[in-house]
């Protein structure tokens, strides 16, 4: 199963939500840069299984050791030898349905070695095996032959975007009645159904600092601040979401965006010649192969970029205070 959207459109929340209400056993691993080493992936993907079955695989503890010494260094047969024996241990050992979910997966997509250890568990995992890969990006993995069997299925942000229905209800969940079908539609289109967005962008967040029993009570909470529009009532919050947790690693990127996104749509030459730099094409392919709210379209001659309505508000806002 792949669950592949940009950053803040609630991935995680649902799997921890399934996993939550699912009899189901579920492993999790949590990938990031450190990942990138097989051997680290392969014992923290072996410690990720123990922490729901305890005693699966005890015979892999001298494999492991002796072909990941540190007299020895580690190679890729080695470690595709260790891959094979945890699969066949899963195969014999774990007889009832599980779960494994890989978040964080565009931590590691642009590792081959990774890659190639990923597609072989892919090829390997015993039917009782279900492999969730939650990622911000496109895995490079090869999904053709699982398509093909139809051994797969997937989550994009289409399906995960919030609806003017979805937001009304989440409204009315916590106790905030003043907010209407048109405000709930007016936040939709905004922010084209992205969670995070309306959290963080609007007065809806401020519902997780509301007492339960003043809810209970039934004090009234407004939505809004009298006289201010749904769209965009406050920034601060989500201009630093953006900063630390979605361009936190790649603040070059980030200013890039900033600069580019006084243009409602952002042609690569025109990038390269405003911003007197010969790298547009690239930038904006990496900014929306990694999901950061740019897409693109054919334009008469030229591939064509636009940005996330509420993102290029925030960033040209940004931009026009600092420039």
């Amino acid at each position: 199963v792949l669950c592949c959207a940009p950053a803040g459109y609630g991935k995680t929340t649902l799997l921890a939500d399934f996993a939550r209400s699912t009899s189901m056993a579920c492993c999790w691993y949590f990938l990031d840069q450190a990942d990138t080493d097989p051997v680290v992936f392969l014992q923290t993907l072996l410690a990720s299984l123990r922490c729901v079955f305890p005693s699966f695989g005890q015979h892999l503890d001298p494999l492991f050791r002796t072909l990941f010494s540190k007299q020895r260094p580690s190679t890729s047969e080695a470690c595709l030898a260790a891959l094979d024996a945890l699969c066949a241990a899963l195969a014999t050992e774990i007889a009832e349905q599980f779960a494994l979910f890989f978040c964080n997966y565009e931590e590691i997509n642009e590792s081959e070695s990774l890659t190639e250890l990923v597609n072989a568990l892919l090829r390997q995992l015993p039917p009782q095996a279900t492999l969730v890969i939650e990622s911000r990006e496109m895995p490079d993995l090869a999904l053709a032959p699982l398509l093909m069997r139809d051994e797969m299925g997937g989550l994009d942000r289409t399906a995960l975007r919030f609806s003017a229905q979805d937001i009304a209800e989440l409204v009315k969940l916590h106790g905030l009645t003043r907010l209407s079908n048109e405000e709930a539609e007016q936040l939709a289109i905004s922010f084209d159904g992205w969670i995070t967005g309306i959290l963080l962008g609007t007065h809806l967040g401020d519902m997780r600092f509301l007492l339960p029993e003043k809810l209970a009570a039934g004090a009234e909470r407004p939505f809004l601040p009298r006289g201010e529009s749904s769209a965009l009532p406050t920034h601060k919050n989500l201009v630093t979401y953006l900063v630390r947790e979605v361009f936190g690693r790649d603040p070059a990127i980030y200013t890039f965006l900033q600069a580019a996104s006084i243009l409602q749509e952002m042609e690569p030459g025109i990038c390269n010649t405003l911003l007197e730099r010969m790298d547009a094409a690239e930038r904006l392919a990496h900014l929306e192969q990694r999901g950061l709210f740019i897409t693109s379209h054919q334009g008469a001659s030229h591939v064509v970029y636009t940005c996330h309505p509420i993102i290029r508000d925030l960033l040209s806002e940004q931009l026009h205070q600092s420039e």
